[in-house]
């Protein structure tokens, strides 16, 4: 059942409209698909292919059989729950001793990951992209070495198809070394360029993933104005189309038979031409998206807890939460992007800190209270009766752990001991916590020194292999 709230809720005639929109983008304009084998496979499932054009349509009629003929996902949990994503991108590490923006280098990124494993609302670190400097040609190889190294989630970036031998190579290692099988280590991931659109290079790497029975995914992202309608509604329609067609290729080569639909619609600065992750347009897209994805029976992810501030505090906060608690709201569930600025240009730990006590907090703001007879508390109301106090209360020592949030950094006492006390800043406290982690053990290492021998050995001749053609 759906919960109704005051904003964005669609209406069954909105819904509807917004399905007939989806279907005439597929039936009357369809994709272009710059790859005959797919297209072979496409004509196969039911699809108008026009070879010149490379465009596939995909007539109403077959669309609502597809979505009538998959699995509803499965429902989120029932309660509330925030989580903390690390992501680190090529781009800049605001380092917290210096207060400048600095270059990546492995020692950075490791006590990037060294912070973040130290945060307990931290459920994913990953990379998109090799933010160290390395060959240019070898990056997705030389990331997926750094991943395993530090013991984080393995990146999922293909980029070359010449490199795509390679990675299989050093899935096959990895495999090996912990033992997993092959197609459990080795996936792929890649972005539909939008609108509408499966250029061949991308075609190309997604059926060597396929064609070899290794996980591969398709998204999509759409701009306002940019890639997309500047309406919110057209974006959305343009994007549901694109989320099916990604689908659709998911069932031909695996057959998977319940739709996913990720949610990236971001407004385009008019003036700049940059994209922006703190708006309100954002949040209103994810609502949006989001119902459309359960009246299709998809399970639905939004794109939350990202930032425009390009440093860390208030304002980096105030944009996250943005988008953050509406989905939390209507979805039971949202993620932050826990220590990213700018988009995705900055890495902070100070920011990725104050990012996981949000989460905290959000947590409890979710967690299902208790209303049995230890919890109403009677019996303590009436011993201590009219006038009295709970301070001293057996009740109130035996609950005093777990019924208050404690707040390890957010401010929590009156402002004369504040000043007197402490007097500094949420930043100033997250940086000595961070500062505290850096004094910390170092995390266990990912692979053992002979494992990675064998990866570097890889990584050279990979790139000597590449060089030569």
């Amino acid at each position: 059942m759906e919960t109704i709230h005051g904003f964005q809720q669609l209406t069954a005639s909105e819904k509807e409209r917004i399905h007939r929109a989806v279907l005439r983008i597929l039936a009357e304009i369809g994709v272009k698909i710059e790859s005959n084998r797919i297209l072979d496979r496409l004509v196969d499932f039911g699809a108008d292919v026009n070879r010149t054009t490379q465009v596939a349509r995909f007539p109403q009629a077959l669309i609502e059989r597809f979505i009538g003929e998959s699995e509803p996902a499965a429902e989120r949990v029932a309660e509330p729950r925030v989580e903390c994503s690390v992501g680190i991108y090529i781009g800049k590490y605001l380092n917290p001793r210096t207060n400048q923006f600095e270059d990546w280098t492995e020692d950075r990124m490791a006590s990037y990951v060294k912070t973040a494993k130290a945060m307990p609302n931290v459920t994913g670190i990953g990379t998109l992209g090799c933010p160290v400097p390395a060959p240019h040609r070898i990056h997705p190889l030389h990331v997926k070495y750094l991943c395993w190294k530090l013991g984080i989630d393995m990146d999922q970036g293909i980029q070359s198809l010449e490199l795509c031998p390679f990675i299989e190579e050093f899935h096959g290692l990895r495999a090996e070394a912990l033992g997993m099988p092959l197609k459990e280590s080795m996936r792929g991931t890649m972005f539909l360029i939008s609108p509408l659109k499966l250029a061949a290079t991308d075609a190309e790497q997604f059926l060597y993933f396929a064609e070899r029975g290794y996980p591969c995914s398709i998204s999509n992202m759409t701009t306002l104005g940019g890639s997309g309608p500047i309406t919110l509604a057209g974006a959305l329609a343009q994007h549901l189309a694109e989320d099916i067609f990604c689908n659709i290729l998911q069932r031909l080569y695996y057959g998977t038979r319940t739709l996913n639909f990720l949610c990236s619609i971001l407004p385009l600065d008019m003036r700049r031409a940059a994209y922006c992750y703190g708006r309100p347009e954002n949040a209103v897209a994810n609502l949006l998206h989001g119902q459309m994805a359960r009246f299709y029976g998809a399970q639905h992810v939004g794109q939350t807890g990202l930032a425009d501030a390009k440093q860390p505090g208030s304002e980096a906060a105030a944009q996250k939460m943005l988008t953050v608690i509406p989905s939390l709201l209507y979805f039971n569930a949202a993620t932050i992007n826990a220590g990213l600025l700018s988009g995705d240009e900055v890495c902070s730990p100070i920011q990725l800190i104050i990012d996981d006590e949000l989460a905290d907090a959000l947590n409890r703001l979710g967690r299902r209270e208790s209303f049995d007879d230890e919890h109403l508390a009677f019996e303590t109301i009436r011993a201590v009766g009219a006038g009295g106090g709970f301070i001293g209360a057996d009740h109130t020592a035996a609950h005093v752990r777990t019924a208050l949030w404690k707040a390890p950094l957010f401010s929590h006492s009156g402002f004369h001991f504040w000043q007197s006390k402490d007097g500094t800043s949420l930043e100033d406290r997250a940086r000595r916590r961070w500062e505290e982690i850096m004094a910390g053990p170092d995390p266990a290492p990912g692979m053992d020194e002979a494992t990675e021998q064998k990866v570097k050995a890889l990584l050279d001749r990979a790139l000597k292999t590449l060089e030569r053609t």
